[in-house]
């Protein structure tokens, strides 16, 4: 399971995530833990944010304004940005070690 931590809006927030097995689609990702802005960046442990993740391709895992199909919280964009990158950042150390 790839996880992920990298500062968010007001400071470390902690993801793991689910990958298939050759690397193509996140299954679903659990925030770990976060300092977020309660009622805002905070909303990326809420369950219309998460759902988001379930059997989402990896090439669509980007925000939706950048092409991609998460949609980003209104007014956490950061917040949103760090799991989508805390994902990838989790997923390409896996794949590094398991080539």
């Amino acid at each position: 399971m790839p996880s992920g931590i990298l500062n968010g809006a007001q400071g470390l927030v902690e993801i793991l995530g689910g990958v298939t097995a050759d690397f193509g689609t996140v299954t679903g990702m659990e925030v770990m833990s976060h300092s977020e802005t309660p009622g805002l960046g905070a909303k990326i442990t809420e369950p219309g944010f998460k759902s988001q993740f379930l059997n989402l391709p990896v090439t669509d895992l980007s925000l939706s304004k950048n092409g991609g199909k998460v949609d980003a919280i209104s007014g956490a964009t950061i917040s949103s940005v760090t799991v989508v990158n805390a994902l990838h950042t989790g997923i390409d150390n896996v794949r590094a070690v398991e080539g």
